[in-house]
């Protein structure tokens, strides 16, 4: 039996845990992978009104290309290949 699911509009996707508390996932093949904080943040700004014009730091360009070169990489893996602190890495996901 082979079943072929539509891709969902509205990202994320959430669903309960173990510990019934809403988690999001995002499909990658064929697994439910958990989203980390970087995918959550870009679901987020996708839905915001477009049409301004965004200039990168030198470390937003680095931590786009390393997801660009590594999309299902963990938080501790992004650390690890950009050098950054974490703190760092949070503040400017949170465009702080």
């Amino acid at each position: 039996l082979e079943i072929s699911i539509s891709p969902v509009e509205q990202k994320p996707v959430y669903a309960k845990d173990t510990d019934n508390r809403w988690m999001a996932y995002v499909r990658v093949d064929d697994e439910n992978i958990l989203a980390n904080v970087i995918q959550l943040r870009v679901w987020k700004e996708e839905h915001k009104t477009r049409g301004r014009l965004l200039e990168f730091t030198r470390k937003e360009q680095i931590l786009l290309e390393t997801l660009q070169q590594t999309p299902r990489a963990s938080l501790s893996r992004i650390l690890r290949d950009t050098g950054f602190r974490r703190n760092d890495l949070e503040a400017m996901i949170r465009g702080r």
